[in-house]
Parts: C-alpha cells; sequence; structure tokens
C-alpha cells in the first residue's frame, strides 16, 4: 500500500488505483495503517515543529499521546478523502447506471423468463426486444419500449398505468394479463387478452380498439385499421412458453398464416386451394418447423417442395 499511499499525496492515482487503494485500507488494521503512515510521515521531513519528533524519537507518556493524536488526524485525513472520492464516484457510477435504458435482447430460438421491478412477469419469445429505463419505470407510469413476441403478466397498479410502445402502436393497462405480438418484419400486430381490460391504440391514425377477456385485436400497418375479434381460446395463444402451437377449429389458411409469421417463412398452396378452408384442432411444434409441416401433410394427404424460404403444398 506504501506506494499506493505516495501516488496518492502526490495526487497522481489513476481510477483503477484509487479503487484499489480503498480496498486496502479496508482491509488493513488501524495498527498497520498507523505504521505506515508513520514511516511516510517520518521518511517525507514535514513536520510542524521539530518537538513533535522529539517526541516521537524519545517517548515519554506525555509525549506518546500527544504523538497517536497527531496520528489519528493523520490517518483521518488519510482515509476521509480517498472513502468520499470513491463513495462520489461509485455513486455517480450507479446514478449513470440508473440514468441508462435497460435493453433486453432474445436470440433467435431462445425464450426469456423475467420479472420486472414493479412485480410484473414477462416472457420473451424468440428475437425479441424489450426497452426501458430503471429511472423513471415504476413512477407515476410505467413504460416500455418492445418488439417481437411477448407473454405480459402485469401487476395491478392504478396510480402507475403500464404502457408497452412498438413503432406503431401504443398498449395501455392497469393490471393484466395479454399475448402481444409485434415483428417489425410482418404486417399485422396481434394482441390476445387472456384476463382483464386493454385500450390498444394506433400512434398514426389515432383510432384506438378496446379488449376484453378471450379478444384478440388485430392491426394492420400499411392500412392502419383494427379488426377485433370477439371469442378466441386466448390461453393458446402463449402455447409458445411451453413450446407448442395450438389451435382450435381453425382454418388451414389461419394455421398456415401462424406459421409463416412463427417461422418466417412463406408458405402455400399449388392446385389444393380447395382444403383452404378445413377445419384443424390441434397443436403444433412451435421449434421445429419440419416436425410441423410432416403433420400437416399425414392429416390432409399432402406433399411439399421447398424453394428457399418458400414451401409449396400440393396434392399426391
Amino acid at each position: 500500500m506504501d506506494k499506493l499511499h505516495l501516488k496518492y499525496l502526490n495526487n497522481t492515482l489513476s481510477l483503477d488505483e484509487l479503487k484499489k487503494l480503498r480496498s486496502k485500507v479496508e482491509n488493513t488494521k488501524d495498527e498497520e495503517i498507523e505504521q505506515i503512515l508513520l514511516d511516510s510521515w517520518l521518511s517525507s521531513g514535514k513536520f510542524e515543529n521539530e518537538g513533535e519528533r522529539t517526541v516521537f524519537i524519545k517517548p515519554q507518556k506525555r509525549g506518546r499521546f500527544v504523538l497517536l493524536n497527531r496520528m489519528l488526524r493523520v490517518v483521518a485525513s488519510f482515509l476521509l478523502p480517498i472513502l468520499a472520492v470513491t463513495t462520489i464516484y461509485f455513486y455517480n457510477e450507479a446514478n449513470q447506471t440508473l440514468q441508462e435504458d435497460m435493453v433486453i435482447r432474445v436470440a433467435k430460438g431462445e425464450c426469456v423468463a423475467l420479472t420486472l421491478p414493479d412485480g410484473s412477469h414477462l416472457n420473451l419469445n424468440s428475437e425479441s426486444m424489450l426497452r426501458y429505463n430503471p429511472a423513471s419505470f415504476n413512477t407515476d407510469k410505467r413504460e416500455l419500449y418492445f418488439e417481437g413476441e411477448g407473454y405480459f403478466d402485469v401487476a395491478y397498479n392504478k396510480d402507475a398505468p403500464f404502457i408497452l410502445t412498438t413503432a406503431d402502436v401504443k398498449v395501455e393497462v392497469l393490471g393484466t394479463e395479454f399475448n402481444f405480438l409485434s415483428y417489425n418484419h410482418l404486417d399485422k400486430i396481434e394482441l390476445t387478452l387472456i384476463d382483464g381490460h386493454v385500450v390498444l391504440s394506433s400512434l398514426n391514425s389515432l383510432s384506438t380498439q378496446k379488449l376484453y377477456k378471450n379478444q384478440k385485436a388485430l392491426f394492420s400497418r400499411s392500412s392502419k385499421t383494427f379488426t377485433l375479434i370477439p371469442e378466441v381460446n386466448a390461453k393458446a395463444s402463449i402455447s409458445w412458453i411451453k413450446g407448442g402451437l395450438v389451435y382450435t377449429s381453425a382454418t388451414i389458411k389461419q394455421v398456415l398464416e401462424s406459421l409463416e409469421s412463427h417461422f418466417e417463412i412463406s408458405l402455400c398452396f399449388e392446385n389444393c386451394d380447395d382444403i383452404l378452408n378445413e377445419k384443424f384442432t390441434g397443436t403444433l411444434p412451435s421449434n421445429d418447423l419440419n416436425e410441423a409441416i410432416e403433420i400437416i401433410q399425414r392429416i390432409f394427404d399432402l406433399r411439399h417442395v421447398r424453394v428457399n424460404k418458400k414451401i409449396i403444398f400440393y396434392h399426391k
């Protein structure tokens, strides 16, 4: 610690060295600090008067007491600036961190569960992004920016509305449960309400859509219009959390649109449009496109050919 102490006295410490010095001071016994300071003090030749030096060299009972008082003042003058400077530094660092946005990104093929500072529970699907500011979140409002697909179980707080925004729409709730899908490459934004009440607003057209339990709203980015589906199996919308895509009396056309959105691939029929309105009830894997295609082929007696990112189904 001697070298760090000397550099501190000469005001030549780097930030890392200041952190190291503080750590050493906190983990060094008082007696050791006293000895280090005594050695430094005596070797420097900087004394208030010759009497103090004499007292130390020829210690007497009263002289030792005077010297200890002197050393306590030196120790205090040594420790307090270090503690003050590093405390201010770490406070500023923590404050700076709070001022910066918290960004959570989910890798392709992954699914992340997290809890927000207000107690809300979230599941974020593959290639999703969530951003919020810890300093302002959960004050008079709980505002977040989102892209991708997520399940939101929002903690109730009537004094701080939960506001979820994208580039095109805003979702505002007090406390509820819903699934939200808004990938930038897709035209449609989907919100499926599992419980509670939600107001979905367009940021461009200023139109709004209210939703209640077991309802689904679609928003078209191109036409800037809402479509309300008044009765759905809302729980099925979060089957992706457990690795499955659940369908209840869905047309094949709806199934294909869902798979296109989930797997980011184009699916179409060739000379078999007659089955587009056929109904499908069941579960398709959300993490295996090949298996999902195989199930559809077996059920409807089809085959397929793949051309780049396009899959074409046709009759056998």
